[in-house]
């Protein structure tokens, strides 16, 4: 079996998004201390910080989100329930309680019972910058547990994928900050195809599809980040 990020560690995973973050806001102020900065900088700097680290709302939370209905008949409309139930979810990545090994266990058997169609769904919220940054991260997790055959169409799809077009970042704004996210959603997807590739041969799909990324990815940054986990593999 592959080795995975532990559901547990999907709190650490955005506390190092949200450090690396601050680090790049920081290194940009550092570049020019003769200049103060501007009451709207620093409002633009708090806003996106509190963007990063919202809330979910203090709305009492049953212990266990309703599991998604495995028989397509139930389902009135699949995408919603789909994107309910990972809503649901995705408020229990701060509750280090309920982040078990059974719990992965079962995130594990639930995804692998989707239908193709409900898995590019998570590709598609995933890849939705309108969404929150805890739906998008354990969407593109989730994705990372599926052993389908259509795991690596959609992990190389998510990876592959351009980012959202917000213009050039500007200096401690959100849109900067949510860039960041969306190279680690890319990346996630490339480190969980470099991991798979280290249990197959050399001619192993997940190589095969790690280095097509190193050379068609949209984003200059995804490509030169496969090209290195693919040299890894060397």
């Amino acid at each position: 079996m592959n080795k995975k990020i532990s559901f547990s560690q999907m709190i650490p995973v955005l506390i190092v998004l949200a450090f690396f973050a601050f680090l790049i806001l920081n290194a940009l102020s550092s570049q020019s201390p003769s200049k103060p900065q501007s009451d709207l900088a620093k409002k633009e700097v708090s806003e996106s910080q509190n963007w990063f680290f919202a809330k979910p709302p203090t709305t009492p939370q049953k212990p266990e989100a309703a599991e998604i209905s495995s028989s397509k008949s139930e389902l009135s409309n699949p995408t919603q329930e789909l994107q309910e139930w990972v809503r649901q979810e995705s408020l229990s990545l701060e509750n280090t309680q309920a982040n078990t090994p059974d719990k992965e266990e079962k995130l594990r058997k639930i995804v692998n019972r989707l239908p193709p169609s409900q898995k590019i769904d998570l590709k598609n919220l995933a890849l939705n910058p309108e969404r929150p940054v805890n739906e998008r991260i354990l969407s593109g997790y989730l994705l990372s547990l599926d052993i389908s055959p259509e795991a690596l169409k959609n992990l190389s799809e998510l990876a592959q994928s351009e980012l959202p077009q917000r213009g050039p970042p500007t200096p401690h704004s959100a849109d900067e900050i949510q860039r960041g996210q969306d190279l680690a959603l890319r990346y996630m997807a490339v480190d969980e195809l470099a991991e798979r590739a280290l249990h197959e041969g050399p001619e192993g799909l997940s190589r095969k599809t790690l280095r097509d990324l190193s050379n068609n990815a949209l984003s200059p940054e995804v490509r030169r980040y496969a090209d290195r986990k693919w040299r890894e593999l060397r």
